[in-house]
């Protein structure tokens, strides 16, 4: 067991079982292997059958926010191009209908459509590719600011907009977008569619941006996410366990305006640092049940109107 990613837990419930933990974290001699990391594991030395790890290969293609973009994005257009030839009955949904537009930054042709696609007004949301607890993420509207991190030549003169960042002016830029990736698809396609701490950043580090959701759906007034599990236990065969998860919930009401991440971003290492977060920090994880009890109580059902009904949650989002 390696340090991170819930190590503790995992080394407590193991010596509970009578495991021995090897001490020696290159050692190849073991059963299980729970790293942070992937390039902590040689997958080519592992024994089919006899050990077990917690990270699977090109597991980068789902987990890092580039990957998901990409490979949704390659999803759809074969899904469009199997319709197209008539192997396939079901007109595929395009990707603007169930994911915001996304521009991958280390993209030369995702660079200069975003341009294109750019309008006063807009509120983007940048994104570092393999970050998670909101580290890095801002939220951006000004065309000279997003040209300057990013080094980028506006296609017309600056225009005066507000920012909704309050990164210091003295902050690192982002690192020039490198070479695009040959592994990546070049496709025109990018149509899918606060602040950040103070880290530091590999300079290898991918960003998106992506057009941010103004006016999302809320809970009692505040923004909301559900977090929910699968643990991939085996790919031969294909087993997959499921769990429902829970509602992530941030602690102040939602306002597009502001400027406190605490308002914009669910994640709770974001939310413990909002004012007065002790008091509120129950309501900040709803189970799926405490979900069910407020749209039974405050909505209506969204095909026919009708009062949402008890086990809504249970078909609907937990299947």
């Amino acid at each position: 067991v390696c340090g991170g990613n819930g190590a503790p837990l995992v080394q407590e419930v193991l010596d509970g079982k009578g495991w021995k933990r090897v001490e020696n974290p290159k050692s190849l001699s073991f059963k299980l292997k729970w790293a942070e990391l992937k390039s902590s594991i040689n997958f080519d030395a592992l024994r089919p059958g006899e050990q077990l790890v917690n990270h699977i290969p090109n597991m980068a293609a789902m987990t890092t926010k580039i990957g998901l973009a990409m490979s949704l994005r390659d999803h759809c257009r074969n899904l469009v191009q199997r319709h197209e030839r008539g192997l396939s009955r079901l007109k595929p949904k395009s990707l603007d209908s169930f994911f915001p537009q996304t521009f991958n930054m280390e993209l030369k042709v995702d660079r200069e459509e975003f341009l294109q696609q750019y309008k006063e007004g807009d509120i983007w949301i940048c994104k570092p590719s393999g970050c998670n607890r909101g580290i890095g993420i801002q939220l951006m509207r000004s065309l000279p600011d997003i040209c300057r991190k990013f080094k980028l030549e506006p296609p017309q003169p600056a225009m005066q907009v507000a920012a909704l960042d309050d990164v210091p002016e003295d902050e690192d830029e982002f690192p020039t977008p490198g070479e695009d990736k040959a592994a990546a698809t070049a496709t025109s396609g990018a149509k899918a569619g606060a602040s950040r701490p103070h880290v530091s950043l590999s300079p290898r580090q991918g960003y998106i941006m992506q057009r941010y959701i103004a006016r999302p759906l809320l809970l009692g007034g505040c923004k909301f996410d559900v977090r929910c599990y699968m643990l991939i236990a085996g790919t031969t065969p294909f087993v997959v366990l499921y769990h429902h998860g829970y509602v992530r919930r941030c602690a102040i009401r939602y306002d597009v305006d502001s400027v406190d991440r605490t308002a914009h971003l669910t994640n709770q290492a974001v939310q413990r640092k909002a004012a007065g977060f002790e008091e509120v920090k129950e309501d900040t994880v709803w189970s799926m049940d405490q979900l069910q009890d407020y749209l039974s109580e405050h909505w209506l059902n969204p095909e026919d109107g009708s009062v949402i009904a008890p086990d809504y949650v249970a078909k609907k989002m937990t299947k």
